[in-house]
């Protein structure tokens, strides 16, 4: 498939919100704990369409096929030994964990993040609804212009992705 309009503006989020993760780690980088190896919040199993192709993508260039959770459980079907094996391409959620959010009227970040802060400036706090508003839209965007009947789904597991790769 061609880009489609869909993946150019799934492109442009991400560039948004890791301009906004830069920010936040400018100006509070020591206040925050997340770092590689840190997998606690890593449960995801599931993506939109779009973030589900972009991460086959991914796999098919990177000539990674398989699943190698080493964690097992709950974990992330794409964490091994406490590392992503897909973080170039990571989803949205998993570029926001950690950082301020403001979801359900009240800000939220990782418990091991800002602990010896009493505020966080309000330009550092991302608004979680307005940018699930924005991927949804972009979701819908990609399904209209994408052909493949996989991705023709409300969601895609992780992994069923690696199955669509070999």
């Amino acid at each position: 498939m061609s880009q489609n309009s869909g993946l150019k503006l799934y492109e442009q989020l991400l560039n948004q919100v890791d301009a906004f993760e830069q920010k936040v780690l400018n100006r509070y980088g020591e206040h925050i704990a997340c770092r590689k190896g840190c997998s606690r919040c890593c449960i995801l199993q599931s993506v939109f369409p779009v973030e589900a192709y972009i991460i086959s993508e991914y796999l098919k260039s990177a000539e990674r096929s398989e699943l190698s959770n080493s964690a097992g459980g709950e974990s992330c079907p794409f964490l091994d030994d406490d590392v992503c094996t897909v973080y170039p391409v990571r989803p949205v959620i998993c570029r926001t964990h950690g950082y301020p959010i403001l979801t359900e009227g009240g800000v939220d970040f990782c418990p091991d993040n800002f602990s010896d802060l009493d505020s966080i400036d309000s330009e550092y706090i991302l608004s979680l609804d307005n940018l699930n508003k924005s991927l949804a839209g972009i979701n819908m965007l990609f399904l209209k212009e994408c052909s493949d009947t996989f991705f023709q789904k409300e969601r895609v597991l992780l992994s069923e992705i690696p199955g669509r790769v070999t």
